[in-house]
């Protein structure tokens, strides 16, 4: 950080300068990927944040400066200029009118953070989350678990870090290993947060791997539609008098019985890409899993003279509102404590 004079004596007026307030005391010049000018009012500044109260206070060289000279100019090397537009803006009362995405509100609650101005920020903060509400990706979704950490919002953390256990696969943390932003976010959070994943996909993979034995634990049979051929087992209407693939004569009356239940299960399973079940286990969703255990029943093309009496039938029903409970049961985390990024300024 440095600071030197502005020399004219109508700041407002000089070219590349973006006025918050044409009475402005103080210029924030910010240098990052580009070079951004600040007229601001040093008043709203203390008022905000208790960080620039600070560094403007006789106690830094930039609050000697302020009584020293008409105009200083204070260079922010290390800041996003995006963000610390949309943060003066807020402050000054201007109106902020850029659609905000998950992105954009993580380095803006890093920024704040590090200036200790969420209080002054905080009716912005309810609007921008409700602008964010479309989560498309993983990424996105730590995005806006990371903006609700540093934002200190313990209502949108625990919604978020909830959303995330059933959105989110055990695979995330590959994902969010890609984006520096996302390593902000406490060590402790991920571990959390993939505990909690995996806890919620094994009690689903063990309420989808218990239906055999309940199905083989009901032994009794049912007469179904149509005739089976013993030969080639293809199934005939009824009123077939052999079976013209194999030429047999010999057509019994299809039953559904224990076993046949359970063939026909891990059928539907198969074709939903939920059995063998270790692999999309690993790399889906609990919603998507959920999602696709939501469509076992209608693979099944299983009619039996139970109708909807049929063990297969009651099982995979009683499979569906189980999952469905646990995903309703999620519980979001908590907030983790923040490490201060302001320390110097204490």
């Amino acid at each position: 950080m440095s600071v030197e004079e502005f020399d004219d004596s109508t700041p407002h007026k000089q070219p590349n300068l973006e006025s918050f307030d044409s009475e402005g005391d103080l210029i924030l010049a910010i240098e990052g990927r580009d070079i951004r000018q600040f007229l601001v009012s040093s008043k709203v500044l203390r008022l905000a944040s208790p960080v620039f109260r600070k560094l403007l206070s006789p106690k830094f060289r930039e609050g000697m400066q302020m009584t020293e000279s008409h105009c200083p100019i204070i260079t922010l090397h290390d800041d996003d200029s995006e963000c610390m537009e949309t943060m003066l803006k807020v402050l000054h009362y201007q109106e902020e009118e850029n659609q905000m995405n998950a992105e954009m509100l993580a380095r803006l609650a890093v920024l704040c953070d590090k200036y200790d101005c969420n209080r002054a920020l905080r009716p912005w903060v309810f609007k921008w989350f409700h602008d964010c509400q479309t989560i498309r990706t993983a990424e996105e979704n730590g995005l806006l678990l990371l903006a609700a950490h540093f934002f200190r919002d313990e209502d949108q953390f625990c919604r978020l870090s909830a959303n995330a256990q059933t959105q989110l696969s055990l695979e995330f943390g590959t994902q969010w290993q890609e984006n520096d932003l996302l390593k902000l976010l406490p060590a402790a959070a991920w571990n959390d947060l993939s505990d909690r994943i995996e806890e919620l996909l094994q009690k689903m993979t063990y309420e989808l791997q218990s239906i055999e034995e309940a199905l083989r634990n009901n032994q009794r049979g049912y007469e179904m539609d149509g005739l089976v051929c013993a030969c080639c087992g293809k199934t005939h209407p009824i009123g077939a008098r052999k079976c013209h693939s194999c030429r047999n004569d010999q057509l019994s009356v299809k039953h559904c019985t224990g076993d046949y239940r359970v063939a026909e299960y891990f059928s539907a399973l198969r074709k939903l890409e939920l059995w063998p079940s270790v692999q999309p286990f690993r790399i889906c969703s609990a919603e998507t899993i959920a999602m696709r255990i939501s469509r076992v029943k209608t693979n099944l093309r299983h009619g039996c003279g139970a109708g909807k009496a049929c063990p297969l039938e009651l099982e995979v029903d009683f499979l569906g509102r189980k999952v469905n409970g646990f995903l309703g049961k999620v519980k979001g985390l908590k907030l983790y404590p923040l490490q201060q990024n302001n320390e110097q300024y204490q």
